[in-house]
């Protein structure tokens, strides 16, 4: 399985478990019917984060990967509200840009390979929406490796314990810009992280989605213009020694930094 659709499905299957599915009318097949029949399916407050470009992208990761349009071999497990999202992604594939492709309505525009900045602890970096506004400027305040999730316990009958070896929370200090636009970066998630480890080698899977390591009072959430945040989140890493680097996924041509683990 491909990172971008490891990364894709489970994006995907936290908007859809956030809520149910309604039967949208017919939409014209083209790209734009998708995005009209995507935000008709889907609960109001998970589309409301995700620009057109965005779902019309989501949509062509799936159709890049078949095996994320079946439920061959996950019968007994698969949710139904992923089964319909599949179907409704599934019949347009023929008419959805390549995964490549950023789409505007044209050809794809692709963004220079650049290298992440490198940042240390407090020190504050600058975020940007696709066409070069400044949406935030933001800092690590602390990396805690291993951290304590006995939180957990308060909503599982048990702690919960890391799939990859490591549970890392990850503390941030936000402040928003008068221009900030929730629909063009969106708050800070796992899905923006990718671990590398002493060994070179990149995973680009590090969301823990049921670790609970963080104080839900204590989390990142909905942003909004000229205000400042703290929150934290938490990573699911395969070592305890290497970096974290920060990249939007809402923005393919962003910058990214990273920082190392203490």
């Amino acid at each position: 399985m491909t990172t971008s659709y490891r990364v894709l499905t489970s994006a995907v299957l936290g908007l859809v478990l956030a809520g149910g599915f309604t039967v949208a009318c017919a939409a014209p097949h083209t790209p734009e019917g998708y995005v009209s029949e995507i935000r008709g399916v889907l609960p109001e407050a998970d589309v409301e984060m995700m620009t057109d470009q965005q779902i019309i992208a989501s949509g062509s990761a799936m159709c890049a990967y078949p095996e994320s349009l079946t439920t061959t071999g996950f019968e007994n497990d698969a949710p139904p509200e992923y089964v319909e999202y599949s179907k409704v992604t599934a019949a347009y594939c023929d008419v959805l840009p390549p995964e490549a492709a950023d789409y505007d309505g044209g050809a794809a525009n692709q963004a220079a390979v650049t290298t992440p900045e490198h940042v240390a602890l407090n020190q504050r970096f600058d975020v940007y929406d696709s066409t070069g506004v400044k949406m935030f400027d933001a800092a690590f305040t602390a990396i805690n490796v291993d951290a304590d999730c006995s939180e957990s316990a308060k909503y599982l009958s048990e702690e919960s314990q890391p799939a990859r070896g490591h549970f890392v929370t990850v503390s941030m200090d936000i402040a928003t810009t008068p221009d900030f636009q929730p629909d063009k970066i969106g708050y800070p998630t796992e899905h923006d992280f990718t671990f590398t480890g002493a060994d070179g080698y990149t995973d680009n899977a590090v969301d823990a989605p049921t670790a609970y390591c963080v104080p839900q009072d204590d989390t990142l959430s909905v942003m909004t213009p000229a205000n400042k945040y703290r929150g934290a989140l938490t990573l699911d890493l395969k070592s305890s020694d290497g970096s974290l680097t920060y990249k939007s996924h809402f923005d393919s041509n962003g910058t990214a930094v990273t920082i190392d683990l203490p």
